[in-house]
């Protein structure tokens, strides 16, 4: 099993998987399959809680400008 901190270090990883897709997978083909499925919810969770936090960041940008605050669809996990 993996055991370094997930939480610390899944920007990296979530980055190097959109952008180095050939360095990600040499990466992490390396890992056991539970392993790889752990660094991939880590990862759908990372990119969850940043489209939420971007959503907030915005609503409270648009309540400091006065304008109306709209709401919008919080974003849904996806497997399992």
């Amino acid at each position: 099993m993996l055991f370094i901190s997930l939480r610390a270090d899944w920007g990296f990883f979530a980055g190097l998987q959109q952008e180095q897709p050939p360095l990600y997978e040499s990466l992490t083909k390396i890992l056991e399959p539970a392993d790889q499925q752990l660094l991939q919810g880590v990862i759908q969770e990372a990119e969850i809680r940043s489209i939420a936090a971007q959503q907030t960041l915005e609503q409270q940008s648009n309540a400091a400008q006065g304008m109306p605050l709209t709401p919008q669809a919080s974003p849904t996990r996806t497997g399992p």
